[in-house]
């Protein structure tokens, strides 16, 4: 790596903000200088119990006492209520065209890979903008530009999110936010464009419901411990993008593009967005995460130098790994609807996906919205029979029911069910979860 280039670990996003906080306070008194944004979620969650054999030849001391082969399932099976996140976001207006913005996240609990070893306190966002951004249907009244660095969500991600967990096609490639350099245009006659170099999210895996689950922890690690049987199991684990641990310029880098166009009528009832996108780098021999020993990126997909696990790994043919995608955005009224294709080159290994939401929002006293999504993951290859995760290669299909209630402006209850469905040697097999989720916010400017 070259020294000069930027590498920031996350912990050290976190020693920036008392920095930022002094500067806020020794900043003259402006109207509307500093918006945050306070929110914590409560969730009662019930998991069915899933479990599926893997082929690997684990050793007798790899495996819990009295088993003979070993299983991937459900992370954390039956009813349990939890707090999964506290959570500060804000606005920063420096001047009128500098902004800076930030989300500090505390036990994020449904982001955290492994679960149990992951960061507990975790900066999501931290980015500088010089100029307007702006959303997907938002049409500007003049044309503008901007630029931004640091830490920020990807620009093909739905904004507008009204359930608390994810379909198995955002998950898989645009859930986290990446760190890095981003540009774009928007005109006022609705055409927009977006560059990105960043860092580059590592390829890992997780599971498709709320907890990602426990792969790589130390508690797996032998020797020196024996039979390992956690409280955590590794879950029914699919390939994402995984979160960025640092800020790193210098090594496989990932080039994005996106361009776009969007229509609003005149009475603003109707809008449109459309966006398509391309992003490409090349896969690292490894990527190191926290809280596992496991790596990402190609270390994932090749366990060939292994001791005892010759030859054991999936069909890749090169290093590349593309992605190509269209989203559609359009609310009428009341009514918003949200959907994306992707397909992806993951060193010759590929994917494609769908994904439409559909919600509608009753303006009763106590607002009402149903929403329900279909997402369907298809992976065209196949793995060695004895590759430890062979929920790598199934095709995915989910459809999640949702029913928002809003008590007020900072009080909503979100009842989801998600009926999950992985494809096994010919046949679907559900692996499905409620999930309640009580969210409070509460904002204030200065």
């Amino acid at each position: 790596m070259n020294k000069n280039t930027p590498r920031l670990h996350q912990y050290n996003h976190l020693k920036c903000l008392p920095l930022l906080l002094t500067a806020w306070c020794a900043t003259p008194a402006l109207s509307e200088t500093l918006d945050v944004q306070l929110e914590v979620k409560a969730n009662y969650r019930y998991s069915d119990q899933t479990r599926f054999p893997t082929g690997f030849p684990f050793s007798p001391i790899q495996l819990p006492v009295g088993a003979e082969s070993a299983f991937i399932e459900t992370v954390d099976e039956g009813g349990h209520a939890e707090i999964s996140l506290i959570s500060a976001a804000g606005k920063w207006q420096l001047a009128d065209a500098v902004q800076l913005q930030f989300k500090l996240d505390a036990i994020d609990l449904y982001d955290r890979n492994p679960t149990s070893g992951d960061h507990k306190i975790d900066v999501d966002a931290l980015f500088l903008r010089y100029g307007d951004a702006f959303g997907a249907t938002r049409l500007p009244t003049r044309n503008s530009a901007y630029a931004q660095i640091g830490k920020f969500k990807k620009f093909e991600q739905q904004r507008e999110r009204r359930t608390e967990s994810y379909g198995v096609v955002s998950t898989a490639f645009n859930r986290l936010e990446d760190s890095g350099i981003e540009a774009g245009f928007d005109l006022a006659s609705g055409f927009y464009g977006r560059l990105s170099y960043t860092t580059g999210n590592p390829v890992f895996i997780r599971d498709a419901h709320a907890l990602a689950g426990d792969n790589g922890t130390e508690e797996f690690r032998v020797p020196p411990n024996s039979n390992p049987d956690p409280e955590l199991k590794s879950g029914i684990v699919m390939l994402y993008d995984a979160e960025v641990e640092d800020f790193d310029l210098s090594s496989n880098p990932e080039l994005g593009i996106g361009l776009g166009y969007r229509f609003n009528s005149a009475d603003q009832k109707h809008r449109l967005g459309l966006l398509a996108y391309h992003y490409e780098r090349d896969l690292a021999k490894t990527r190191k995460l926290n809280g596992t020993f496991y790596g990402g990126d190609l270390d994932l997909l090749d366990l060939s130098d292994v001791p005892g696990a010759e030859g054991i790994r999936l069909p890749t043919t090169s290093t590349q790994k593309t992605e190509s995608g269209i989203n559609a955005w359009y609310y009428m009224g009341d009514f918003a609807l949200f959907s994306q294709y992707v397909k992806q080159d993951l060193a010759g290994l590929d994917r494609d996906g769908f994904e439409v939401e559909a919600s509608y929002v009753f303006n009763t006293p106590i607002a009402i919205t149903p929403v329900i999504r279909y997402s369907k993951l298809s992976n065209d290859f196949a793995g060695h029979p004895a590759f430890p995760t062979p929920s790598l290669t199934w095709d995915w299909r989910k459809i999640d029911y949702a029913l928002n209630v809003d008590f007020s402006d900072r009080l909503r209850l979100i009842i989801e069910y998600a009926d999950n469905q992985v494809e096994r040697a010919g046949r679907w097999e559900d692996h499905d979860e409620w999930l309640l989720t009580l969210r409070w916010q509460m904002g204030f400017k200065r």
